[in-house]
């Protein structure tokens, strides 16, 4: 890692784990960047932003990077044809794109739908090719989700017992019950709480047991187990 040979302090945090690898990797791609448009950064400044993205991720980690120097982060639109059916898209969201797309999130009956997913069906809702389905459950207003996000600032909220670590995914984000809706938990904003793909499966599983569920995830009881014994998931109750 040239930035490790430019600031031999790097190794130390992240071997005592003060900045994470994903985060000094967004950082050498932020100075990569820099330098391409003509700004170089001394040792010294390096080591300062290096201590300034201690213990946070990589999200957070390009949230303040983006604050410095915007240029280094504005992405141009991009369409790349990858196979006769599939094109990858590259563009920039700003905030109210991304509301939006978390409400048409809330209104999919799908456990975890991915970008891709998310704009296909609300495309098609524009062009009146489809029609919203009926909720299982009752519908939970769209200001309670926008609540819930907010107060778990837009973050995995789940806490380890064994370490006391909160989970950084901000990822694949889920309203979820913490009391279940099958086991007579409500739609009250005290009962909701948001959750990441990995502790929504979690979740599940110790709801519902490994062996109901295995079907539906990509993994069963021993990985439930593994994650426990590793501090990142809860003991079951």
């Amino acid at each position: 890692m040239r930035l490790a040979r430019e600031v031999p302090e790097v190794l130390e945090k992240l071997d005592s784990g003060e900045v994470s690898l994903s985060s000094v990797a967004t950082l050498q791609q932020f100075f990569r960047a820099e330098k391409k448009s003509g700004k170089s950064y001394a040792p010294a400044e390096k080591l300062d932003l290096v201590t300034q993205i201690e213990g946070q991720s990589r999200e957070e980690t390009q949230r303040k990077l983006a604050e410095i120097s915007p240029a280094s982060v504005i992405l141009k639109e991009r369409a790349r044809v990858l196979t006769p059916t599939q094109t990858e898209i590259k563009f920039v969201a700003d905030e109210e794109m991304m509301a939006l797309i978390a409400e048409m999130k809330a209104l999919m009956n799908e456990p975890s739908p991915s970008y891709a997913q998310i704009l296909t069906f609300a495309l098609h809702l524009a062009l009146g090719e489809k029609k919203l389905t009926p909720q299982r459950r009752p519908y939970i207003p769209i200001e309670t989700l926008r609540a819930t996000a907010r107060r778990s600032e837009n973050r995995c909220a789940l806490v380890s017992p064994s370490n006391g670590q909160r989970c950084e995914s901000t990822q694949g984000l889920q309203v979820e019950h913490i009391r279940p809706f099958a086991k007579g938990g409500t739609d009250d904003p005290d009962n909701l709480t948001l959750l990441c793909p990995a502790h929504q499966r979690i979740q599940a599983i110790q709801e519902c047991g490994a062996e109901k569920m295995e079907r539906h995830f990509t993994f069963g009881h021993d990985a439930v187990f593994e994650l426990r014994d590793n501090g990142l998931a809860p003991s079951p109750v």
